[in-house]
């Protein structure tokens, strides 16, 4: 499943291990509970002891894995409550930036985040799901920025490191296309294009309630069906 990894001239073998761990966590191919070694990983990518405790770290930091002293790393046991709770701070974070933001926004942010929802229209998913990370990081990275309030900022790459979290359980959950996401992200860029802040602070909260809501009913009827299969 694992492959031998060769560092690119733009990352370090470290991000290399990071991504293709994350992408097979949040696609399943490593399911909760699974159990990391250390040597194991060493020898399946045919990277340094340093270089994976590096990579299973920042998991551990992005919540995607679980680290216990002396029995090792495995795939974190996420729950749809984790998907509801960073959906509602988000959201808060949505709300305050558009109401704060100058309106209609700029056109050269407004060109750069019509750029990255033209990207996200033609991705692969779910094989293309790292990607997809960097673009969604990139487009309300680009929102965030142009608040130029730096705590504000500091506060949403805190938050948005545990990214890998709330799209493992929408894959899980619900379905995720590169048209799809294109056009939700398509919503949020139209409401920034007037000049009516509840109308962009509602739009950004939808963005991230209304994918709550979906996981939330998934996951219910999950949960009804799993009873009803136990039941028989």
């Amino acid at each position: 499943m694992m492959m031998v990894l060769t560092p690119p001239l733009d990352r370090t073998l470290s991000d290399q291990v990071v991504r293709q761990l994350r992408t097979q966590i949040i696609l399943g191919h490593l399911p909760p509970g699974t159990r990391l070694t250390e040597q194991a990983l060493v020898d399946a990518l045919h990277v340094s002891r340093s270089t994976v405790r590096e990579a299973l770290r920042r998991l551990e930091g992005e919540g995607l894995i679980e680290l216990h002293a002396h029995r090792g790393a495995r795939v974190a046991e996420l729950q749809p409550t984790d998907a509801y709770e960073l959906c509602e701070l988000h959201a808060l974070l949505g709300e305050y930036c558009a109401r704060h933001l100058p309106l209609p926004i700029p056109a050269a942010l407004r060109a750069e985040l019509a750029r990255i929802i033209g990207q996200m229209r033609a991705l692969q998913l779910p094989e293309e799901v790292d990607r997809f990370l960097d673009l969604d990081h990139a487009f309300h990275g680009a929102i965030v920025r142009a608040l130029g309030q730096r705590r504000v900022l500091q506060f949403w790459s805190d938050l948005n490191a545990l990214l890998g979290i709330l799209v493992t359980l929408t894959f899980r959950y619900s379905s995720i296309t590169g048209p799809r996401t294109a056009a939700r992200h398509q919503a949020v860029l139209d409401a920034l294009t007037q000049t009516d802040r509840s109308v962009a602070a509602a739009a950004l909260a939808d963005h991230y309630r209304s994918l709550e809501d979906e996981i939330r009913r998934a996951a219910e009827l999950h949960m009804e069906q799993s009873k009803g299969g136990g039941t028989r």
